[in-house]
């Protein structure tokens, strides 16, 4: 895989024992930090609240998002508690066709980006191995494109997508259909 050192760094951590220290806001409730650890099938694998230490698993493959940022209700519903901290350090893992969500915060921005960074890494590859890889690299590219993360592209957006996927056309061309 092409990893950045600071992704090394984090999969490293994600795939030990003890896993990477994350702070999980959940429906209920406030923020608890948990344990989160890799599998060797792609699986995020995290102790839940409930009582009796169980496990909660997320096949990163049911994964259709990464968004940054305090956007989801969790977030939302938490504001007050997490006033003061920066919107970059926060994301969101939307799975389930876009109907549930995981929401992570990191200690800082630079973590929270190589771990993002990472995570979508690892999604494509899961999909890949789900046989979704074409869909999945689509979706990657379109995120990366939607430069105001709205869910849509604007022209300028469209042509980022398209150089992006390496197809050459002209910018005019573009414009023009």
């Amino acid at each position: 895989e092409n990893l950045s050192e600071e992704e090394k760094k984090w999969h490293g951590s994600l795939c030990s024992t003890s896993g990477v220290e994350l702070l999980k806001f959940g429906r209920k409730g406030s923020p608890k930090t948990r344990s989160f650890r890799l599998t060797n099938d792609l699986r995020l694998v995290y102790k839940s609240s409930k009582i009796g230490k169980s496990l909660e698993v997320l096949n990163l493959f049911r994964v259709n998002a990464i968004q940054k940022g305090h956007t989801t209700k969790q977030f939302h519903r938490m504001a007050k508690t997490i006033h003061g901290t920066k919107s970059e350090q926060s994301f969101s893992l939307i799975y389930d066709s876009h109907s549930r969500s995981l929401d992570l915060m990191c200690e800082s921005e630079q973590e929270a980006s190589a771990l993002i960074s990472l995570l979508e890494k690892l999604i494509i590859e899961s999909k890949a191995r789900n046989g979704e890889y074409e869909i999945a690299f689509y979706n990657y590219h379109w995120r990366l494109a939607d430069k105001d993360n709205n869910g849509t592209l604007d022209i300028n957006e469209v042509v980022d997508l398209v150089q992006r996927i390496n197809i050459r056309l002209e910018t005019a061309v573009i414009k023009k259909k």
